[in-house]
């Protein structure tokens, strides 16, 4: 560069562009003072970033956002491998990282923009796994503490469980339950039956249709049969 083309006191300029070993979608950014950053190729397409690109005190502390968002990415995707979170668990991870807020909301918009964050995703998937030990209620539950938002939870449990899969699930439940405590003999084990499908989020219609379903299979129509709730 020759002395002509020297940026004022507060201007830079960049003089080069690298590529990031092992991260193909980063670009190292060479400036003539500052400090080289690293930042996302889709911020260089996006500022419009040329080699030769004068680069004032504004557009600087720009590039540094960025890099410093970049960074934060990075830590998300190391927490995302291999797991399917919530956009709430990963604000969470940055909260006790202590990732500037601004910042955590930057990279959730970004891992959502490119579905990397997903709540309906993760809620379907946390459906389907849960499912099988769980009721509606309780699913509901575990889904809002999981930061998923109240509308979409209840979407994805009636597209993925079904009343019958709530029922196979209670039944499920039952009969755990009475292996570990025997089977109904009095009105007192239905009632104990009944009160752990509560704990576990079946509602009394899907309680009372499973204990009735394993009454008649037993062939219990004594004491125990009749109604709890009369």
């Amino acid at each position: 560069m020759s002395l002509a083309t020297l940026p004022e006191p507060n201007e830079d300029v960049i003089v080069a562009r690298e590529p990031v070993m092992g991260d193909p979608n980063a670009v190292r950014v060479l400036f003539h003072i500052r400090l080289a950053l690293v930042i996302a190729i889709t911020d260089w397409v996006e500022l419009g970033l040329k080699v030769g690109l004068p680069v004032d005190a504004d557009l600087f502390e720009v590039l540094t956002q960025r890099a410093v968002i970049r960074e934060a990415e990075k830590l998300a995707l190391t927490y995302l491998t291999g797991r399917v979170r919530t956009a709430s668990q990963v604000r969470s991870m940055f909260k006790r990282k202590e990732v500037d807020d601004a910042v955590a909301a930057a990279v959730v918009k970004r891992l959502q923009a490119r579905n990397i964050i997903d709540d309906e995703r993760y809620a379907t998937w946390f459906v389907e796994q849960a499912g099988v030990r769980a009721g509606r209620q309780q699913l509901m539950a575990k889904l809002l503490r999981r930061g998923i938002e109240r509308e979409t939870a209840k979407q994805v449990i009636d597209r993925h469980f079904t009343s019958d899969d709530e029922l196979q699930a209670a039944r499920l439940i039952a009969e755990k339950y009475l292996r570990r405590h025997g089977r109904i003999e009095e009105y007192k084990d239905k009632m104990k039956l009944l009160q752990h499908l509560a704990r576990r989020g079946f509602s009394q219609d899907v309680a009372m249709e499973i204990v009735k379903i394993i009454q008649n299979e037993d062939g219990n129509t004594g004491e125990a049969s009749k109604d709890v709730f009369s």
